[in-house]
């Protein structure tokens, strides 16, 4: 295996074999507000988690 597949999936290369790199716009703190708003709206609306009383 090549040194510079170290630490990345298969999941991360796109149908030509390249890299699918992050976001630079999609860092920690984009991720903590997106998730609190979406726990937020899920909270509202009484949706529920599997395995915190949801059903799948």
């Amino acid at each position: 295996m090549s040194p510079d597949l170290e630490g990345h999936s298969g999941a991360m290369f796109n149908s030509q074999g390249q890299a699918i790199l992050p976001s630079p716009g999609l860092g920690e703190a984009h991720i903590r507000k997106f998730m609190a708003a979406s726990e937020t709206l899920a909270n509202r609306t009484g949706i529920r988690p599997i395995g915190q009383g949801g059903q799948p």
